[in-house]
């Protein structure tokens, strides 16, 4: 995880003191926070887009040695405010009065010839957005845009913060899974890359350069170099990838490098590169052993009472996954979006994705790029029984 302060130092070391005192006096630290004080943050409306506000309480200000989610925890107040929604910016999200956020982090591009980004302790006036992480103790996020005014009322004599034992341990468990997560996907990409470019004379800038990218920006990278040598034009998408490491992906910070979803701008450099180094987009569908192609535009369940059991097997899975007392957000949602796709399948045998698609859209579990995979997975078990599904319990 960011420790705020640490990540501040290092992004301040260049800065020169008139752009240091700009950002300090916009600035309300954690350090300066206390216990009981509101604090009310005037910032960009997710849905309205116009000016709106909301309140926070501090519940706690501990040391800022320690790890971020327990440097600040605030309460959520009062305010009829839309946030976006923090893995996916195409959507809002509403905050109930009483729930429990941590404090995350400000960034902000500084006006210097290499474009420095500095991520602040702290809430800060005109940061590019600042994050509210871990609501309730989930694995789910808020983000803010646009902050325009910090207010700060003092605390009632007698508050007294709540005991946060329970909300530390969901945090830890949250840390715990997303460490051995990205562990698993590091490794995967590192037999990935070792399968398919070892021979290949960039191998080790290959290895070098994808290091920096998140989890999730490694795959996304690694992907786009696969699809090029695949198409014959590795040359010329190796070129595309060093120039916009350079100028685009650099910029961001190593947590969220290359994360398609948590920023739009990623979404649409990611399309300059594929066609500036001419890769055929979108790919053609996953293929079979067999070189069959997998149809996800239709799903058709054939009357096979043994794989008709399986599926069935299958949805008792993924819903015991919803009742797992430490599952995360992202793995509720997961598995949310294949109940719903594999219900559908199994009740009417024979289902339109883009019917399927308007029909859940605005379920507030939706989640477009796992409906996609939970599509892929379904149509897959169907029609080669998993063949082409990495990862998970398979189909038995």
């Amino acid at each position: 995880m960011i420790n705020p302060e640490k990540e501040n130092q290092a992004g301040r070391k260049n800065l020169s003191p008139e752009i240091l005192r700009i950002l300090d006096n916009s600035r309300l630290s954690y350090q300066e926070m206390q216990p009981g004080q509101i604090i009310t943050v005037y910032a960009e409306d997710a849905l309205t887009k116009k000016e709106s506000s909301f309140s926070l309480t501090v519940l706690s200000n501990l040391n800022l040695e320690e790890e971020v989610e327990k440097n600040v925890i605030f309460q959520y107040a009062e305010g009829d405010f839309n946030f976006y929604k923090g893995d996916n910016l195409q959507k809002t999200l509403k905050i109930k009065p009483g729930s429990l956020l941590g404090g995350g982090v400000s960034a902000n591009f500084i006006p210097k010839p290499n474009l420095t980004m500095v991520y602040t302790g702290g809430i800060e006036v005109g940061a590019r957005d600042h994050s509210f992480e871990n609501i309730n103790g989930e694995d789910q996020f808020a983000i803010t845009h646009r902050i325009t005014k910090i207010e700060v009322h003092e605390a009632e004599p007698n508050f007294k913060a709540p005991d946060l034992k329970e909300y530390f341990r969901k945090i830890e468990l949250i840390q715990s899974e997303k460490e051995k997560s990205s562990q698993d996907i590091n490794k995967g990409v590192e037999k990935f890359i070792e399968k398919y470019f070892k021979e290949n004379l960039q191998y080790g800038d290959i290895k070098k350069l994808l290091a920096d990218f998140c989890p999730e920006g490694k795959i996304v990278m690694a992907s786009f170099l696969k699809y090029a040598q695949e198409d014959g034009v590795f040359d010329k998408a190796w070129s595309v990838l060093e120039k916009y490491n350079k100028e685009h992906w650099q910029y961001d910070h190593p947590d969220i490098r290359g994360n398609l979803d948590l920023k739009e701008s990623n979404r649409m450099v990611y399309e300059k590169m594929l066609k500036e180094a001419e890769i055929k987009w979108p790919r053609q569908d996953k293929k079979t052993d067999t070189s069959e192609e997998v149809d996800t535009s239709r799903i058709l369940l054939p009357e096979n009472k043994e794989l008709q059991l399986k599926l069935q097997r299958k949805l008792k899975e993924y819903e015991a996954r919803l009742q797992e007392p430490d599952a995360s957000e992202r793995k509720k949602i997961d598995s949310q979006n294949k109940i719903a796709v594999l219900k559908e399948v199994l009740k009417f045998k024979d289902v339109k994705t883009s019917e399927l698609e308007k029909k859940f859209k605005k379920e507030a579990w939706f989640d477009q790029e796992r409906f996609e995979a939970a599509i892929f997975v379904i149509a897959d078990y169907i029609k080669t029984g998993g063949k082409n599904v990495s990862g998970g319990t398979g189909l038995n």
